[in-house]
């Protein structure tokens, strides 16, 4: 059975990775796999953004899947009111 893959290659003379994947690969409902830590903004975008080694990404290339573990689901239930000076942000690191 043949596997049908899709994939661009952007050099590296493109430009910073994370910007161009935003200017030129990001598109709702598709998935953007990318060898930079910044991959994951694209998430923003209404895609699956996953970033991952060099090797998963040259795997990837090759035609064979990549596998995720499921993380764990956490339910957080937030009462009362946030104090002066403290954002959502700092809740998400607490």
């Amino acid at each position: 059975m043949q596997k049908k893959t899709s994939f661009t290659l952007s050099r590296a003379e493109n430009g910073i990775c994370h910007i161009i994947h935003l200017e030129h690969f990001g598109f709702p409902d598709k998935t953007l796999l990318g060898s930079d830590s910044h991959t994951s903004i694209n998430g923003a975008l209404g895609m699956l953004a996953i970033g991952v080694g060099e090797l998963d990404v040259a795997i990837a290339l090759a035609g064979e899947p990549i596998y995720i573990k499921m993380p764990w689901v956490v339910n957080v239930k937030l009462k009362g009111k946030l104090m002066g000076g403290v954002s959502a942000k700092d809740v998400l690191l607490l």
